[in-house]
């Protein structure tokens, strides 16, 4: 899993080469009209779930389940 924030742009994808690129987007300077963001990582036995959720409404912005 790499997990980056620079760009302030929500992003969840599995890469071809089976990596997954996570961004939760900003909490104070979000960009490309999305809402105040933070991601969340779901570990179960036999499922990976990433979310990124809107911090004003609890909203799930997107979401990538594995």
């Amino acid at each position: 899993i790499f997990i980056h924030g620079h760009t302030h742009v929500p992003v969840i994808e599995k890469t071809q080469a089976g990596f997954y690129r996570l961004n939760p987007g900003s909490v104070s300077l979000p960009r490309e009209d999305f809402p105040p963001s933070v991601a969340l990582i779901e570990n179960y036995p036999d499922q990976l779930k990433f979310k990124v959720i809107d911090i004003d409404t609890g909203e799930t912005i997107m979401e990538l389940e594995d």
